[in-house]
């Protein structure tokens, strides 16, 4: 999840491995789909006009990598309820890139 210099806050799409294990994964910013998310929901948006699509356009089109004020981890996958299914288990994430005054 990256939170952009204008306040949009967008979900990148990352096919991960989907069978239970515990493992590390490395991927780039660049390469990936986004969806823009709505904060106070939690619920994903239609891109619209704004991002350069059509009006129902769902996929956020070419954001500005340049200008990302935050980093984050978010899951849209649903839960279960109780129990262990439906869960992500995260234990560490880092982010590289370079700082730029603004």
């Amino acid at each position: 999840m990256i939170k952009l210099a204008d306040g949009t806050m967008l979900v990148g799409e990352y096919q991960a491995v989907s069978v239970p294990i515990m493992a590390e994964f490395d991927f780039s910013l660049s390469g990936m789909r986004w969806i823009k998310l709505d904060p106070e929901r939690v619920v994903t948006l239609n891109a619209g006009a704004q991002s350069g699509g059509g009006p129902n356009q769902i996929w956020f089109q070419n954001p500005d990598l340049s200008k990302v004020d935050e980093v984050g981890f978010a899951t849209l996958l649903p839960s279960s309820g109780h129990g262990n299914g439906g869960f992500i288990n995260v234990a560490q994430f880092d982010v590289y890139g370079k700082t730029a005054a603004r």
